[in-house]
């Protein structure tokens, strides 16, 4: 028997949610190969954008031709030979958004757009379809638009996976407790590609991953001193002749920060931009440290026995440090506090002991981490068979 699974919240510009599409479809492949993946239209049209030639993604397609619903006659094989799918042939819908439900996020929604997600989900469940929430982050629910947003699909969804003890609890009061469960991140089941190029490039580098949202999503204090902030830490590291990185891990936004900063340190700061998903989570593998914004930046660094600093926007940072045991790694960026924190990435790199006992710190989190994935895509698997 053919499953037909639906893949929204993503988007192909950003290599984190890449990743996470990436470990899915080869993790559910090799489990069970008689799976057929499709995108609504906005996600199949940014996969192809974005260079989309590794998987086998179909279209989900509604023809309309004289006011005939041409896709509810037209033989399924027909429709399949030509790349496309019917929403009625869906079997279970997984959403990989990562970071799109709360009160960051009020500026997408409008009432309009919540009854719209809502009735979108209200016709896929009279078909019997199950939809369900990958592991990610949630909330705050403070403000009226986030409120009216969960509120109006909690009912419909059957399963949210979460990523942090935070955002279960943010979930609690609009989503029934037994819908809820904790789970980490998953793109631990995903190996990334290194290039003999990249691994010449990266081995033993100081990687540094920026955020357009450190200055977007913070407050002012924040904001306005996060570029003198970066720019100091690899003026004082570049002084002591350690290699530097600067990683798009994004696209647009990130490239602009990646420019700003590049202008402004010394010229052997290597640029790494245009990289795949798998491509960057190679060149994070060999680093010596990474220096992320970026939640999957510090993700793809841990998951992968290397120790990272991080700078955070949300509270799924700290909910990942704190798991980690390692929340002394979560920079503080303020004028006041930015040699302090120097002073605390040099130690790192100059104590080999402590150096060898974080990472063993985080090896040990990350077999706990991938036993926790493996029964999350035991569910998942349960609802196809």
């Amino acid at each position: 028997m053919t499953n037909y699974i639906k893949i929204e919240g993503i988007g192909f510009a950003n290599k984190g949610s890449t990743l996470m599409m990436t470990s899915v479809y080869q993790y559910l492949n090799n489990k069970k190969p008689n799976i057929v993946f499709m995108l609504g239209k906005p996600g199949f049209y940014d996969y192809k954008e974005y260079g989309g030639k590794e998987f086998l993604f179909y279209k989900e397609e509604s023809i309309f031709r004289f006011g005939i619903h041409l896709t509810s006659v037209l033989p399924k094989k027909y429709l399949e030979y030509r790349g496309l799918l019917r929403d009625v042939d869906v079997n279970i819908i997984l959403n990989l958004g990562g970071y799109a439900l709360g009160d960051p996020w009020i500026s997408s929604y409008s009432k309009e757009k919540n009854k719209e997600l809502e009735n979108y989900y209200k016709r896929y469940k009279k078909n019997g379809v199950k939809i369900i929430y990958l592991p990610q982050a949630y909330g705050p629910f403070e403000l009226e638009l986030s409120r009216d947003r969960i509120s109006r699909i909690s009912d419909y969804v059957d399963l949210f996976f979460v990523r942090d003890k935070a955002s279960c609890s943010f979930l609690k009061g609009y989503v029934q407790e037994n819908k809820i469960i904790l789970s980490p991140d998953f793109t631990s089941v995903q190996e990334g590609i290194l290039l003999k190029s990249d691994y010449d490039i990266a081995k033993n580098s100081i990687v540094i991953i920026p955020n357009n949202k450190m200055i977007t999503h913070t407050d002012t204090s924040v904001g306005n001193n996060y570029l003198i902030f970066l720019i100091r830490i690899i003026e004082k590291l570049s002084k002591l002749k350690y290699k530097i990185i600067l990683l798009n891990h994004e696209d647009k936004e990130d490239r602009k920060l990646i420019e700003v900063i590049k202008n402004e340190v010394p010229e052997s700061v290597c640029v790494m931009d245009n990289k795949s998903a798998l491509e960057i989570k190679g060149i994070i593998g060999v680093a010596k440290i990474v220096i992320s914004s970026r939640f999957h930046g510090v993700i793809n660094a841990l998951n992968q026995g290397i120790p990272a600093f991080a700078t955070s926007w949300s509270h799924k940072y700290k909910m990942l440090y704190d798991e980690f045991e390692i929340s002394d790694l979560l920079l503080n960026i303020s004028e006041k506090s930015t040699n302090m924190e120097i002073k605390k990435i040099l130690n790192l790199l100059t104590d080999d002991k402590s150096y060898k006992q974080l990472q063993e710190k985080i090896k040990s989190h990350n077999s706990v981490n991938k036993k926790q994935t493996e029964r999350m895509f035991s569910t998942i698997l349960e609802y196809l068979n």
